[in-house]
Protein backbone atom coordinates (compact mmCIF):
# COMPACT_ATOMS: atom_id res chain seq x y z
CA UNK A 1 0.00 0.00 0.00
CA UNK A 2 1.51 3.58 -1.18
CA UNK A 3 2.12 5.84 1.30
CA UNK A 4 0.93 9.62 0.71
CA UNK A 5 3.22 12.25 0.29
CA UNK A 6 3.99 14.80 2.76
CA UNK A 7 3.17 17.65 0.36
CA UNK A 8 -0.72 15.51 -0.05
CA UNK A 9 -0.99 15.16 3.68
CA UNK A 10 -0.44 18.97 3.59
CA UNK A 11 -3.07 19.90 1.39
CA UNK A 12 -5.76 17.85 2.47
CA UNK A 13 -5.12 19.68 6.25
CA UNK A 14 -5.04 22.76 3.91
CA UNK A 15 -8.76 21.76 2.29
CA UNK A 16 -10.10 20.93 5.94
CA UNK A 17 -9.65 24.03 8.06
CA UNK A 18 -10.14 26.51 4.77
CA UNK A 19 -13.92 24.60 4.91
CA UNK A 20 -13.95 24.27 8.76
CA UNK A 21 -13.24 28.18 8.53
CA UNK A 22 -16.14 28.83 6.23
CA UNK A 23 -18.59 26.81 8.32
CA UNK A 24 -17.80 28.43 11.64
CA UNK A 25 -17.19 31.80 10.16
CA UNK A 26 -21.30 31.66 8.64
CA UNK A 27 -22.18 29.76 12.06
CA UNK A 28 -21.07 33.21 13.65
CA UNK A 29 -23.08 35.05 11.16
CA UNK A 30 -26.27 32.97 11.55
CA UNK A 31 -25.83 30.74 8.59
CA UNK A 32 -26.05 27.15 8.74
CA UNK A 33 -25.07 24.60 5.77
CA UNK A 34 -27.31 21.68 7.20
CA UNK A 35 -30.51 23.88 7.25
CA UNK A 36 -32.72 24.77 4.41
CA UNK A 37 -33.19 28.23 3.67
CA UNK A 38 -35.47 30.64 1.18
CA UNK A 39 -34.12 33.80 -0.40
CA UNK A 40 -36.25 36.81 -0.15
CA UNK A 41 -35.69 40.51 -1.43
CA UNK A 42 -37.72 44.39 -0.34
CA UNK A 43 -37.01 47.79 -1.91
CA UNK A 44 -36.11 50.32 -0.65
CA UNK A 45 -35.81 54.10 -0.88
CA UNK A 46 -33.40 54.27 1.82
CA UNK A 47 -32.00 51.80 3.41
CA UNK A 48 -30.24 54.21 6.55
CA UNK A 49 -26.74 52.24 6.67
CA UNK A 50 -27.98 49.12 6.55
CA UNK A 51 -25.14 46.72 5.49
CA UNK A 52 -24.94 42.84 3.56
CA UNK A 53 -24.40 40.59 6.49
CA UNK A 54 -27.10 42.45 8.36
CA UNK A 55 -29.55 40.76 10.69
CA UNK A 56 -32.70 39.81 9.92
CA UNK A 57 -34.78 39.41 12.98
CA UNK A 58 -38.21 38.18 14.76
CA UNK A 59 -39.35 39.69 17.90
CA UNK A 60 -35.78 39.49 18.73
CA UNK A 61 -35.22 36.03 17.15
CA UNK A 62 -32.57 35.55 15.08
CA UNK A 63 -34.57 34.39 11.75
CA UNK A 64 -31.23 34.99 8.80
CA UNK A 65 -29.58 37.69 7.51
CA UNK A 66 -28.52 39.93 4.42
CA UNK A 67 -27.28 38.64 1.11
CA UNK A 68 -27.27 41.19 -0.80
CA UNK A 69 -27.57 45.10 -1.66
CA UNK A 70 -27.84 46.29 -5.33
CA UNK A 71 -29.71 49.04 -6.67
CA UNK A 72 -32.12 49.17 -9.76
CA UNK A 73 -30.58 51.16 -12.34
CA UNK A 74 -34.39 51.86 -13.80
CA UNK A 75 -36.40 52.58 -10.73
CA UNK A 76 -33.05 53.71 -8.43
CA UNK A 77 -34.80 51.19 -5.61
CA UNK A 78 -32.28 49.46 -3.59
CA UNK A 79 -33.13 45.68 -3.80
CA UNK A 80 -32.21 44.04 -0.55
CA UNK A 81 -31.68 40.36 -0.61
CA UNK A 82 -31.74 38.41 2.30
CA UNK A 83 -32.37 34.48 3.59
CA UNK A 84 -34.62 32.91 6.14
CA UNK A 85 -34.87 29.92 7.56
CA UNK A 86 -37.03 27.25 5.44
CA UNK A 87 -38.77 25.94 8.61
CA UNK A 88 -39.95 29.38 9.57
CA UNK A 89 -42.93 30.35 7.37
CA UNK A 90 -43.73 34.33 6.81
CA UNK A 91 -46.63 35.68 5.22
CA UNK A 92 -46.37 37.14 1.59
CA UNK A 93 -48.41 40.44 3.02
CA UNK A 94 -45.74 40.42 5.84
CA UNK A 95 -43.21 43.94 6.02
CA UNK A 96 -39.25 43.87 6.00
CA UNK A 97 -38.91 47.12 8.24
CA UNK A 98 -35.36 48.23 8.77
CA UNK A 99 -34.26 49.21 12.29
CA UNK A 100 -31.37 49.50 15.03
CA UNK A 101 -30.78 46.94 16.24
CA UNK A 102 -28.76 47.86 18.89
CA UNK A 103 -27.68 51.68 20.67
CA UNK A 104 -24.56 51.85 18.33
CA UNK A 105 -27.31 52.30 15.37
CA UNK A 106 -26.02 48.83 13.75
CA UNK A 107 -29.29 48.38 11.00
CA UNK A 108 -30.45 44.99 10.45
CA UNK A 109 -34.41 44.01 8.76
CA UNK A 110 -37.06 43.54 11.36
CA UNK A 111 -40.19 41.12 9.94
CA UNK A 112 -43.39 42.30 10.44
CA UNK A 113 -45.62 39.13 10.35
CA UNK A 114 -49.09 39.13 8.46
CA UNK A 115 -51.60 36.56 7.54
CA UNK A 116 -51.58 35.35 4.18
CA UNK A 117 -50.02 32.31 2.36
CA UNK A 118 -46.19 31.91 3.22
CA UNK A 119 -43.46 33.26 1.13
CA UNK A 120 -41.79 30.92 -1.18
CA UNK A 121 -37.76 31.98 -2.80
CA UNK A 122 -37.55 34.83 -5.03
CA UNK A 123 -41.08 36.55 -2.92
CA UNK A 124 -40.33 40.60 -2.65
CA UNK A 125 -42.20 41.73 1.03
CA UNK A 126 -43.22 45.12 1.61
CA UNK A 127 -40.89 47.91 2.99
CA UNK A 128 -40.73 50.45 5.54
CA UNK A 129 -38.20 52.22 7.48
CA UNK A 130 -38.42 53.04 11.53
CA UNK A 131 -37.12 56.43 12.12
CA UNK A 132 -35.61 56.02 15.83
CA UNK A 133 -37.45 58.96 17.99
CA UNK A 134 -33.88 60.49 19.18
CA UNK A 135 -32.65 61.00 15.56
CA UNK A 136 -35.95 63.11 14.79
CA UNK A 137 -35.69 64.50 18.14
CA UNK A 138 -32.22 65.23 18.09
CA UNK A 139 -32.63 66.66 14.34
CA UNK A 140 -36.01 68.93 15.02
CA UNK A 141 -34.00 70.69 18.36
CA UNK A 142 -30.65 71.03 17.03
CA UNK A 143 -31.72 74.72 15.22
CA UNK A 144 -33.22 75.26 18.76
CA UNK A 145 -29.70 74.49 20.57
CA UNK A 146 -27.95 76.76 18.14
CA UNK A 147 -30.08 79.95 18.50
CA UNK A 148 -29.86 79.07 22.34
CA UNK A 149 -26.10 78.98 22.25
CA UNK A 150 -25.77 82.13 20.17
CA UNK A 151 -28.59 83.91 22.73
CA UNK A 152 -25.65 82.90 25.48
CA UNK A 153 -23.53 84.66 23.77
CA UNK A 154 -24.73 87.80 23.24
CA UNK A 155 -26.27 87.76 26.64
CA UNK A 156 -22.72 87.11 27.89
CA UNK A 157 -21.37 90.22 25.95
CA UNK A 158 -24.39 92.22 27.38
CA UNK A 159 -23.22 91.14 30.92
CA UNK A 160 -19.56 92.06 30.49
CA UNK A 161 -20.37 95.52 28.91
CA UNK A 162 -23.03 96.02 32.46
CA UNK A 163 -20.02 94.94 34.38
CA UNK A 164 -17.48 97.30 33.14
CA UNK A 165 -20.37 99.87 33.56
CA UNK A 166 -20.94 99.27 37.36
CA UNK A 167 -16.56 99.58 38.21
CA UNK A 168 -17.15 102.78 37.24
CA UNK A 169 -20.87 103.55 38.82
CA UNK A 170 -22.31 103.41 42.37
CA UNK A 171 -25.88 103.04 41.09
CA UNK A 172 -27.79 100.18 43.09
CA UNK A 173 -30.58 99.74 39.75
CA UNK A 174 -27.56 99.03 37.62
CA UNK A 175 -25.91 96.27 40.22
CA UNK A 176 -29.53 94.45 40.39
CA UNK A 177 -29.72 94.60 37.02
CA UNK A 178 -26.42 92.49 36.38
CA UNK A 179 -27.36 90.00 38.99
CA UNK A 180 -30.53 89.43 37.11
CA UNK A 181 -28.47 88.81 33.77
CA UNK A 182 -25.87 86.36 35.13
CA UNK A 183 -29.15 84.77 36.68
CA UNK A 184 -30.72 84.42 33.13
CA UNK A 185 -27.69 83.19 31.77
CA UNK A 186 -27.41 80.33 34.34
CA UNK A 187 -30.81 79.27 33.83
CA UNK A 188 -30.56 78.90 29.85
CA UNK A 189 -27.50 76.61 30.45
CA UNK A 190 -29.24 74.79 32.76
CA UNK A 191 -32.27 74.37 30.17
CA UNK A 192 -29.71 73.59 27.22
CA UNK A 193 -28.34 70.86 29.87
CA UNK A 194 -31.91 69.08 30.21
CA UNK A 195 -32.21 69.10 26.38
CA UNK A 196 -31.33 65.19 26.58
CA UNK A 197 -33.89 64.50 29.27
CA UNK A 198 -36.75 66.16 26.90
CA UNK A 199 -35.39 64.01 23.74
CA UNK A 200 -35.71 60.50 26.21
CA UNK A 201 -39.64 62.13 27.17
CA UNK A 202 -40.52 62.23 23.39
CA UNK A 203 -39.83 58.10 23.26
CA UNK A 204 -42.43 57.69 26.13
CA UNK A 205 -45.02 60.03 24.67
CA UNK A 206 -44.92 58.36 20.87
CA UNK A 207 -44.98 54.92 23.01
CA UNK A 208 -48.55 55.99 24.87
CA UNK A 209 -49.59 57.42 21.96
CA UNK A 210 -49.32 53.82 19.84
CA UNK A 211 -51.06 52.27 22.91
CA UNK A 212 -54.12 55.30 22.86
CA UNK A 213 -54.61 54.35 19.40
CA UNK A 214 -54.83 51.07 19.79
CA UNK A 215 -57.18 51.26 22.90
CA UNK A 216 -59.44 53.27 20.25
CA UNK A 217 -59.42 50.20 18.09
CA UNK A 218 -60.42 48.11 20.67
CA UNK A 219 -63.29 50.24 22.18
CA UNK A 220 -65.04 50.55 18.58
CA UNK A 221 -68.15 48.62 19.92
CA UNK A 222 -68.67 51.27 22.91
CA UNK A 223 -68.38 53.88 20.35
CA UNK A 224 -71.42 52.38 18.78
CA UNK A 225 -73.18 52.40 21.98
CA UNK A 226 -72.19 55.97 22.41
CA UNK A 227 -73.88 57.15 19.48
CA UNK A 228 -76.95 55.73 19.69
CA UNK A 229 -76.98 56.93 22.99
CA UNK A 230 -76.58 60.65 21.74
CA UNK A 231 -79.12 59.54 19.54
CA UNK A 232 -81.51 58.70 22.92
CA UNK A 233 -80.82 61.94 24.26
CA UNK A 234 -81.64 64.45 20.95
CA UNK A 235 -85.00 62.23 20.68
CA UNK A 236 -85.75 63.01 24.74
CA UNK A 237 -84.95 66.60 23.81
CA UNK A 238 -86.62 66.98 20.65
CA UNK A 239 -89.64 65.48 22.68
CA UNK A 240 -88.89 68.27 25.90
CA UNK A 241 -88.87 71.38 24.00
CA UNK A 242 -91.15 73.19 25.58
CA UNK A 243 -88.73 72.87 29.17
CA UNK A 244 -85.80 73.93 27.16
CA UNK A 245 -87.73 77.23 26.15
CA UNK A 246 -88.80 77.99 29.79
CA UNK A 247 -85.21 76.88 30.91
CA UNK A 248 -83.44 79.50 28.07
CA UNK A 249 -85.59 82.08 29.27
CA UNK A 250 -84.69 81.41 32.89
CA UNK A 251 -80.79 82.07 31.94
CA UNK A 252 -81.99 85.03 29.67
CA UNK A 253 -82.96 86.92 33.14
CA UNK A 254 -80.04 85.33 35.31
CA UNK A 255 -77.68 86.89 32.13
CA UNK A 256 -79.54 90.33 32.51
CA UNK A 257 -79.77 90.39 36.10
CA UNK A 258 -75.49 89.93 36.15
CA UNK A 259 -75.36 92.66 33.28
CA UNK A 260 -76.88 94.80 35.97
CA UNK A 261 -74.45 93.91 38.62
CA UNK A 262 -71.23 94.84 35.99
CA UNK A 263 -72.93 97.97 35.23
CA UNK A 264 -72.98 98.97 38.59
CA UNK A 265 -69.59 97.44 39.61
CA UNK A 266 -68.15 99.77 36.49
CA UNK A 267 -70.00 102.80 38.03
CA UNK A 268 -68.01 102.07 41.36
CA UNK A 269 -71.39 101.73 43.44
CA UNK A 270 -71.48 99.27 46.03
CA UNK A 271 -68.30 97.77 47.69
CA UNK A 272 -66.78 95.27 45.13
CA UNK A 273 -67.21 98.62 42.97
CA UNK A 274 -65.68 100.97 45.29
CA UNK A 275 -63.08 98.64 45.48
CA UNK A 276 -62.11 98.14 41.95
CA UNK A 277 -62.36 101.88 40.86
CA UNK A 278 -61.14 103.49 44.17
CA UNK A 279 -57.03 104.56 44.19
CA UNK A 280 -56.83 103.51 48.30
CA UNK A 281 -55.61 99.73 47.78
CA UNK A 282 -53.12 100.70 45.14
CA UNK A 283 -51.13 103.39 47.48
CA UNK A 284 -51.54 100.71 49.84
CA UNK A 285 -49.60 98.35 48.34
CA UNK A 286 -47.13 100.97 47.13
CA UNK A 287 -46.40 102.02 50.54
CA UNK A 288 -46.32 98.39 51.83
CA UNK A 289 -43.85 97.50 48.82
CA UNK A 290 -41.74 100.37 49.83
CA UNK A 291 -41.72 99.57 53.48
CA UNK A 292 -40.79 95.89 52.66
CA UNK A 293 -37.95 97.11 49.91
CA UNK A 294 -36.45 99.64 52.79
CA UNK A 295 -36.51 96.78 55.21
CA UNK A 296 -34.41 94.38 52.80
CA UNK A 297 -31.82 97.15 52.57
CA UNK A 298 -31.37 97.54 55.98
CA UNK A 299 -31.08 94.10 56.99
CA UNK A 300 -28.27 93.62 54.10
CA UNK A 301 -26.31 96.78 54.76
CA UNK A 302 -26.92 96.02 58.97
CA UNK A 303 -27.04 92.16 59.47
CA UNK A 304 -25.80 92.49 62.60
CA UNK A 305 -28.76 94.48 64.24
CA UNK A 306 -31.13 91.42 63.75
CA UNK A 307 -29.02 88.57 64.22
CA UNK A 308 -27.02 87.95 67.16
CA UNK A 309 -24.48 84.98 68.15
CA UNK A 310 -22.73 83.97 70.45
CA UNK A 311 -20.79 80.95 72.09
CA UNK A 312 -20.95 82.04 75.54
CA UNK A 313 -25.06 82.46 75.44
CA UNK A 314 -27.39 85.39 74.42
CA UNK A 315 -27.23 88.98 75.43
CA UNK A 316 -30.31 90.68 75.30
CA UNK A 317 -29.67 94.40 73.00
CA UNK A 318 -31.51 96.96 71.99
CA UNK A 319 -33.64 96.81 68.59
CA UNK A 320 -32.93 99.35 66.06
CA UNK A 321 -35.66 101.30 64.19
CA UNK A 322 -35.46 101.02 60.45
CA UNK A 323 -35.28 104.39 58.89
CA UNK A 324 -37.72 105.26 56.59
Amino acid sequence: MNKYSKEVKVGIFTIIVVIMFIIGMNYLKGTSFFQSRISLNARYKNIDGLMVGGKVLFNGYHLGRVNAIQIDPISKDIIVTFDVAHAFDIPKNSIAMIHSTDFLGTKGIQILMGNGEPCITGDTLKDSLEVGMINKAMTEIEPVKIKLESTLTEVNLLAKSIRNLIEDSSHYRIKTMLANFQATTQHLAQTTQKLPQLITKFDTIAANTRTFTSTLAQEKNNFQKIVQNVKLLSDSLASGAGDIKQLMQNAQKTLNQLQNITESINKGEGTIGKLLKGDELHQSIIKTTESLNALLVEFKEHPKRFVHFSLFGKKDKPQNTIKK
